[in-house]
C-alpha cells in the first residue's frame, strides 16, 4: 500500500469515476450523493440541479469529503476533505467536458442535449486535506 503521487493522484482524476460527496444536514447527519466531477488540479467541480436538496445542505454549511475511488486493482483512491462554494449558474460548458468524458464523443453531446434546459449550480470544492491510497497490482 502507498500514496499515490500529485502527478499519479491527477492522472487517476481524470478517469470516468464517480465522486461521492458527504455533505452535512440540517440535523448534523452525514448526507452522500454520487456525482460527475471536474479536476482542474487544484479544485473540484461538480454541478447540481437547483432543485436538489443536497446543494441546500452547502449553502447552509459548506464542509464535504469527496472520495473518489476504483473497485478494481489497482484499487486507487482520492479522499478530499474540504468546502465548498457555489460559484453560478454557467454550467453548460463544465456539462459538455463532462459529458465526453463520461460517455465519450459520440453519445455524451446527445446525452447532454436533453438536460440543457434544466437549471443548474456549479459548485467549486477547495480542498484542506487530500488523502491518496493504491495497492500495487
Amino acid at each position: 500500500m502507498g500514496r499515490l503521487s500529485k502527478e499519479e493522484m491527477d492522472d487517476f482524476l481524470k478517469g470516468p469515476y464517480l465522486a461521492r460527496i458527504a455533505v452535512v444536514k440540517e440535523d448534523g447527519s452525514p448526507f452522500i450523493i454520487p456525482v460527475w466531477y471536474e479536476w482542474d488540479g487544484s479544485f473540484i467541480y461538480v454541478v447540481g440541479r437547483k432543485r436538489s436538496g443536497w446543494v441546500n445542505y452547502i449553502r447552509r454549511d459548506n464542509r464535504v469529503c469527496v472520495l473518489i475511488d476504483e473497485d478494481k486493482l489497482p484499487l486507487r483512491k482520492v479522499i478530499i476533505e474540504g468546502h465548498a462554494e457555489i460559484i453560478g449558474t454557467d454550467w453548460v460548458e463544465i456539462g459538455k467536458r463532462m459529458v465526453i468524458r463520461y460517455f465519450g464523443p459520440e453519445v455524451g453531446p446527445k446525452y447532454l442535449e436533453g438536460s440543457l434546459d434544466q437549471p443548474r449550480w456549479v459548485i467549486k470544492i477547495t480542498p484542506r486535506k487530500i488523502i491518496t491510497w493504491t495497492v500495487p497490482p
